[in-house]
């Protein structure tokens, strides 16, 4: 299976991803996350489309005839490769730190009947699905934050195959495709307005999907049709993405992505959302397409880059580090004033940094060798 090759600057937007997730769950609540959630998602979009599209080239290369479809291996995506790389990426981290997750929750005696609901939703990637049928209240907040994980997962699970019908069996180009999808889009932006004027209270339906609003959907699908626009039209991409005009809109991107976290705007969350979406996408086009461009090095700096690395670990151990620190302190970090929460963040990412480079990412690198996923 063809590797999606590895740009640097990403692990540097991830990082500018994972902190509003981390400063808003660890007590500075007027950070927005959603925004951090968002970028997540497109990247995922992105990097999974870009990946497949990638492949199907190189086999085509290698063979001028699609293969024939047989178990696990849909034309020239070969799926089993592709979920056993997703597997070794996500799932022994998460073991991990959901096992603490439940030792903590026996030594502190919290009931089973609380928790017991988000741990299976979470080892089976349906948070999100069973939230849909029970709601918030009945997911302990160990593993709630699961839910985005889930949406995820079941992308990894069914955008493969989607991508392999539309494109080996209907036999449709590029273009058609992303024409697809981009209308799948704006779909989504469409549902989303008319559950919000049926819905009297305000409340959104597809809430109940675990979704905490379709637009984390829309992000998804931009990623991807930012990954086949990038295919279809290349040139024009390249030429739109190449010299210092673009590089200053990029940066701009940034700008607004940190206002977005940190301001309330006079919006509402959707438009942030639709927002965010647009300005992580413009800022991957340009690191994608130009590696050494001025954003480029931005998201190069060091710590920003460190922290994308173990922006995974961040987002499953911070829950479980929150209700260790208020157990055992006795306060809500809700209560600490600002240096002590920075202090809380900086414990986190010093641990989270050591279980990347001696569990996770030694792990990954054997399965990925044990079973040939590169």
């Amino acid at each position: 299976m063809k590797s999606v090759k590895y740009i640097s600057a990403l692990d540097g937007l991830r990082g500018i991803c994972i902190l509003p997730v981390i400063f808003k769950h660890l007590g500075f609540v007027n950070i927005h996350a959603y925004v951090g959630v968002q970028g997540f998602f497109v990247i995922s979009g992105f990097l999974i489309f870009t990946q497949l599209l990638d492949e199907i080239e190189y086999s085509n290369l290698q063979d001028h005839k699609p293969r024939k479809t047989v178990i696990w291996q849909t034309g020239s995506i070969n799926l089993r490769k592709f979920y056993l790389r997703r597997i070794a990426r996500l799932l022994p981290s998460a073991a991990l730190i959901w096992l603490l997750s439940v030792i903590f929750l026996v030594i502190t005696r919290v009931p089973l009947e609380t928790w017991i609901l988000g741990l299976i939703g979470s080892f089976t990637f349906t948070t999100n699905v069973l939230i849909s049928f029970f709601g918030y209240r009945n997911i302990s907040s160990s593993f709630e934050y699961t839910w985005s994980l889930g949406v995820t997962e079941q992308f990894y699970l069914f955008g493969p195959l989607f991508l392999s019908f539309l494109y080996f069996r209907l036999k449709l180009s590029y273009k058609r495709i992303l024409m697809i999808i981009l209308c799948m889009s704006l779909a989504v932006i469409a549902v989303n307005k008319v559950m919000w004027i049926l819905v009297a209270d305000g409340t959104n339906f597809l809430d109940r999907l675990g979704l905490a609003s379709p637009l984390y959907l829309f992000g998804i699908l931009f990623g991807c049709t930012l990954a086949l626009a990038r295919k279809s039209y290349l040139r024009i991409i390249q030429y739109f993405t190449h010299g210092h005009k673009f590089d200053f809109m990029s940066l701009v991107a940034i700008f607004l992505i940190a206002l977005l976290v940190v301001e309330n705007l006079p919006w509402s969350k959707d438009m942030s959302l639709l927002v965010s979406a647009i300005l992580f996408g413009i800022i991957i086009l340009k690191v994608y397409v130009s590696e050494f461009s001025f954003t480029s090095k931005v998201l190069n700096f060091y710590i920003l880059r460190t922290i994308g690395k173990i922006s995974y670990i961040l987002f499953l151990a911070n829950m479980l580090f929150k209700n260790f620190v208020e157990h055992y302190t006795k306060k809500e970090l809700l209560d600490l004033n600002s240096f002590s929460k920075l202090i809380s963040i900086t414990i986190l990412m010093i641990i989270s940094w050591f279980i990347y480079n001696y569990f996770e990412n030694p792990l990954r690198n054997y399965l990925n060798k044990r079973f040939q996923l590169k």
